[in-house]
C-alpha cells in the first residue's frame, strides 16, 4: 500500500495500545516519522525499543496525558521543535468504564471518556 506518507510527521495518541501500535507500525512501513503519545510510559518505551532497530530516527515516544493541558502543550511543542511541524494526528487513545450506567454516581467517567477520546 502506498499512502504517500514518506517523511510525513505522524502523531499516534494511544500509540502504545493494541490498535495504536498497529497504526504506528503501518505508518513506519509507509515511510513516516512517527511519534507515539501515550500515558502508558512502560508500554510506549517497550514499543519504541522493539521498533528502533528497523526504524532508527523515525520513531519516538513522548509521554502524553490527554486529560492534562500542560502535558498536551508540552507534547506538541516537543514534536514541533524536533520535526518542525505535524502532518497527521491519529487518535487511538481511549478510556473504558465497564460499570452499567444505572450504577454511575455522576457523569465524571463519561466526561473523561469524551476528554480522552475526542480531544
Amino acid at each position: 500500500m502506498n499512502l504517500e506518507l514518506n517523511d510525513k510527521v505522524v502523531i499516534v495518541t494511544g500509540g502504545a495500545g493494541d490498535i495504536g501500535s498497529a497504526c504506528v507500525k503501518q505508518f513506519l512501513e509507509e515511510g513516516a516519522y512517527v511519534i507515539i503519545g501515550d500515558i502508558a510510559e512502560e508500554n510506549g518505551l517497550n514499543l519504541l525499543e522493539s521498533l528502533l532497530k528497523d526504524y532508527p530516527n523515525r520513531i519516538h515516544f513522548i509521554e502524553l496525558d490527554l486529560t492534562d493541558q500542560i502535558s498536551i502543550r508540552d507534547f506538541v511543542h516537543s514534536v514541533v521543535r524536533t520535526h518542525s511541524g505535524i502532518d497527521i494526528i491519529v487518535n487511538c487513545a481511549a478510556t473504558f468504564h465497564f460499570e452499567a450506567l444505572v450504577h454511575w454516581n455522576d457523569m465524571s467517567e463519561l466526561d473523561r471518556h469524551y476528554e480522552v477520546g475526542l480531544r
